[in-house]
């Protein structure tokens, strides 16, 4: 096999060639560079999560809120206890008058019938 001559140009061409796969591997990887940029682009800041912070709810505040829902249970289950009183006075009463009814009617005949013994008219 014969030797072959070395030149400058010849060197140049293959540096050349060298520096092209070079180049194209570094834009490969300045895509990927690229797509990880815009991946930190949507990730939330300091500042963001200090606005955030803001929003949300603190374990004080929901403790907060936890107490005065507890406040709000005992006043509603005592609302109900006061209206369940009130209808047991209410039923209590209409069953007392129901009672009395009865027992005026009875009265009134009792009264109708002694009045006829005894020879009263009664006038209504």
């Amino acid at each position: 096999m014969p030797k072959k001559k070395i030149t400058i140009e010849y060197l140049a061409g293959m540096m050349k060639g060298e520096f092209d796969r070079m180049d194209k591997r570094f834009e490969s990887v300045d895509k990927r560079f690229e797509s990880v940029d815009k991946r930190f682009e949507s990730v939330a800041t300091k500042d963001d999560l200090v606005n955030l912070m803001g929003i949300v709810a603190t374990q004080d505040d929901i403790k907060a809120i936890k107490e005065r829902l507890d406040k709000l249970e005992a006043s509603v289950r005592n609302l109900t206890d006061t209206v369940d009183k009130f209808a047991k006075i209410i039923t209590d009463y209409h069953q007392e008058q129901l009672f009395m009814g009865e027992r005026l009617k009875r009265h009134e005949e009792w009264i109708k019938i002694i009045a006829g013994k005894v020879g009263v008219e009664l006038k209504v």
